[in-house]
C-alpha cells in the first residue's frame, strides 16, 4: 500500500489546465477525426494493436493538432512504453501549433512518461504565451522538483502565487517541495496560514499532514489524515513519515530514493516520494 498524499501539484496543475486545453488550439481534420475515432473504438475494445496503428496514421494527417499523439502515447505509457511514448510527444511538440494549452497538455503526458526534461521545456512555452497561468507554473514547478532542483521549483510555485495566491495546485506542491527538501517547519507555516479557508482542499490538508509527521508532530498529523483516510493508510502515512525525517535530516530527500515500492500508475506525477505528493488536476 502506497502512502496516500493525495497527489497535488503537477498532477493538479496539468489536469486543470488540460480540460480548457480539449475546447482550444488546433482541431483535427474530418478525415484525422475520422481515423481517430476508429483507433479510439479499436482501444476502447481492447484491441491495443489496431488502436496503435490508427492512431500512427491519424498522426500522419495532422496538420497541427496533437490529439492523436497524445492519445497514442497515453495508450503507450499504460503499456510501460515510456521510450515509445517520448518519440510520440517530441513529433507533437513538434507538429503542435502555437498554443499554451496544447503544450501544457504534451507537458502533462511527458511528465506520465516520466521525462521532465521535456514536460520543464513545454512548461517553459506554455508560460511563455500565458505568464499568468498557475497550472503551467505548478507543472514547471513539479518537473524542477523531479529533478531535484528544489530551490528553482520553490520559486516557480512562489512566482505563480503572486498571480494566484489561493491556488491549490500552488500551495500543495509548494508545501511538499519544502517538507522533501528539509524545510518541513516552513512548509508547516505556509500551510497553517490557510487552516481559516472555509473548505481547506484534502490536498493541502494531507500535505500539511505530512509537514507535520515530518516535524514530529504526529497528535496533529493524525487529526489532518483522520479527515479523508483510513487506519491502515494513516499508519502507512506515518511510516513513510519517519521515512521522510530520516532522509531529510541527512541532507534533504532525494526524489529517486525510495525505490519503486510506491510506484502508481497516477500520470504525470514525480518520481518516487514526489509522485506521492504532486496532481496534476
Amino acid at each position: 500500500m502506497r502512502p496516500v498524499l493525495l497527489c497535488a501539484v503537477l498532477l493538479l496543475s496539468a489536469c486543470a489546465s488540460s480540460r480548457m486545453a480539449a475546447n482550444s488550439a488546433s482541431i483535427p481534420s474530418p478525415k484525422e477525426q475520422s481515423v481517430l475515432s476508429i483507433a479510439k473504438a479499436s482501444e476502447a475494445a481492447g484491441d491495443d494493436v489496431s488502436a496503435v496503428r490508427f492512431y500512427r496514421q491519424a498522426m500522419t494527417l495532422s496538420t497541427g493538432a496533437v490529439d492523436a499523439h497524445l492519445a497514442l502515447a497515453e495508450l503507450l505509457i499504460r503499456q510501460n512504453k515510456n521510450d515509445e511514448a517520448t518519440k510520440v510527444l517530441e513529433a507533437a511538440a513538434k507538429v503542435a501549433v502555437k498554443s499554451s494549452e496544447t503544450y501544457g497538455r504534451i507537458a502533462k503526458l511527458a511528465l506520465k512518461a516520466e521525462q521532465p526534461e521535456l514536460a520543464l521545456s513545454l512548461y517553459d512555452r506554455a508560460l511563455a504565451l500565458d505568464a499568468k497561468n498557475p497550472g503551467w507554473h505548478a507543472g514547471k514547478g513539479a518537473a524542477l522538483d523531479w529533478m531535484e532542483r528544489h530551490e528553482d521549483a520553490q520559486k516557480v510555485y512562489r512566482d505563480g502565487l503572486q498571480h494566484a495566491p489561493k491556488d491549490v495546485r500552488l500551495l500543495s506542491n509548494l508545501g511538499l517541495s519544502l517538507t522533501l527538501s528539509g524545510k518541513a517547519d516552513e512548509a508547516v507555516t505556509l500551510l497553517e496560514s490557510h487552516k481559516k479557508d472555509k473548505e481547506m482542499p484534502a490536498a493541502l490538508r494531507q500535505t500539511l499532514a505530512l509537514a507535520y509527521g515530518v516535524t514530529g508532530q504526529r497528535e496533529k498529523a493524525r487529526a489532518w489524515m483522520d479527515k479523508d483516510l483510513s487506519e491502515a493508510q494513516i499508519q502507512d502515512n506515518f511510516a513513510f513519515y519517519a521515512r521522510v525525517r530520516e532522509r531529510t535530516s541527512k541532507g534533504g530527500q532525494k526524489l529517486n530514493d525510495r525505490g519503486r515500492e510506491h510506484h502508481d500508475e497516477q500520470a504525470g506525477q514525480d518520481k518516487d516520494d514526489h509522485r506521492d505528493g504532486h496532481q496534476r488536476r
